[in-house]
């Protein structure tokens, strides 16, 4: 729906706005920002989203109403160049020196390509990466949304990752966990 999209892009403007400005009141004139701001890998792909909604596909089957997921979508939003420029430019009281991409290969995926590891184990390994970034929030969002008890909701995720692992093991190309960032470097001069 692009209607949904525009207002999902104008929202992650304004929170990156919000965000900016925030460091800005942090720092003195002459202090700088220095950080990593997420995006998509150099060939457009989204990889630790595709992992989400592998589980997010896993749990729909084993929630009572799928539509209780709904609010368990967790906003994320990957910025282009342009959105991490804009970000910085539109205080005139930054100074934006470094905007790079980087690209960090997936260590695990090297043991996968080397052989290794076998497609099950990097499925493993793919889950316990997202588990260690998401599973705390996954774990309070879905228990507010159903309302299920946290043990209860706990065994509901354990048995989506189980899930999970087979179908990344089945192609694991798909799920490869790059990170891709802006590095950023910005200073404050008023």
């Amino acid at each position: 729906d692009p209607e949904s999209l525009q207002a999902w892009k104008e929202a992650g403007r304004l929170d990156f706005a919000e965000f900016t400005q925030a460091r800005y009141r942090e720092l003195k004139v002459g202090g700088h920002f220095i950080g990593a701001v997420a995006c998509p890998k150099e060939n457009g792909d989204y990889p630790w989203s595709k992992v989400g909604i592998v589980i997010y596909l896993a749990l729909q089957t084993k929630v009572a109403k799928a539509e209780d997921l709904a609010p368990c979508v967790l906003p994320c939003c990957w910025r282009t160049e342009e959105e991490v420029r804009e970000g910085f430019e539109n205080n005139d009281g930054w100074e934006l020196q470094v905007c790079d991409f980087y690209q960090t290969k997936d260590p695990v995926r090297e043991s996968l390509e080397r052989t290794d590891i076998s497609p099950k184990e990097y499925g493993e390994a793919v889950v316990e990466a997202f588990k260690a970034v998401c599973h705390h929030t996954c774990l309070g969002s879905l228990t507010k949304c159903t309302g299920m008890p946290v043990d209860k909701v706990e065994e509901l995720l354990n048995d989506a990752y189980k899930e999970s692992v087979d179908v990344i093991a089945a192609d694991p190309e798909q799920y490869n966990l790059d990170v891709s960032f802006w590095y950023i470097l910005a200073k404050r001069v008023k």
